[in-house]
């Protein structure tokens, strides 16, 4: 299924998989905010909310939960540096490094879950406080998303 991360509200662009921030050395630009919208828009054009994304292991109980994955931990940033939170205000209490869980029982049925279309994406805040005063590219982290399986809302 096509559930993608987008850097716009709208869901018409995809993320590209890079996050790129220009930091101070000084670190006195610390911290930066940005957003980034997860949706499946492709399979439900007509953003009708026609397929729900539940976790795999236990369908509807277990959150759909968002991580922050470093491969090569002690060298370059941390995932301790990125805070995630489903609103803007959220990053001001959110736990760096915590993953974040998506979706919610939205409709009182029971069904932890996200809907398709572009009305119904989950916003992704992200705020970097970056602890690395040498200047570079980092590329050891990433983002990493729990299994989980599609079904059709109409059934």
């Amino acid at each position: 299924m096509a559930w993608k991360l987008y850097t716009d509200a709208a869901c018409s662009q995809e993320f590209g998989g890079t996050l790129t921030l220009v930091h101070k050395t000084d670190l006195s630009d610390n911290p930066q905010d940005t957003q980034l919208w997860y949706a499946n828009v492709d399979d439900d054009p007509g953003d009708n909310q026609i397929l729900e994304k539940v976790e795999a292991t236990a369908p509807g109980t277990n959150p759909i939960t968002l991580s922050i994955v470093d491969t090569t931990p002690g060298s370059g940033h941390e995932a301790t540096e990125i805070t995630l939170a489903k609103t803007a205000a959220g990053l001001g209490t959110a736990t760096a490094g915590a993953s974040l869980d998506l979706g919610q029982d939205d409709a009182s049925i029971g069904v932890v879950r996200i809907l398709s279309g572009a009305s119904a994406a989950e916003e992704v805040n992200i705020r970097v406080e970056n602890a690395v005063t040498t200047p570079g590219s980092s590329t050891e982290l990433s983002i990493e998303i729990v299994e989980t399986i599609d079904r059709d809302t109409s059934v």
